[in-house]
């Protein structure tokens, strides 16, 4: 399936809205900093990992390394998405 420029910048917007504002709200409120990050499937843009700095557990969780870590089965602390 070959998604339009619209398709993308929709599906992006709305996993930004439902999926990572909220994780990294809560990310925040544990007193990480502020970013969040998804990884989608080509195909059918379905996000597969969406995740924030996890920077309480470890400084080293922080920026785009919880989401590298839960793609490689690592754990990063956080969870796929639904």
């Amino acid at each position: 399936m070959t998604s339009s420029a619209a398709d993308l910048l929709d599906r992006f917007l709305d996993c930004t809205a439902l999926d990572i504002v909220p994780k990294t709200a809560a990310g925040v409120a544990s007193g990480s900093k502020v970013f969040g990050a998804a990884i989608f499937v080509k195909g059918s843009l379905e996000a597969v990992i969406v995740e924030t700095n996890h920077e309480t557990a470890s400084p080293l969780l922080r920026m785009s390394w919880p989401c590298r870590l839960s793609v490689r089965g690592g754990g990063g602390g956080g969870t796929r998405a639904p």
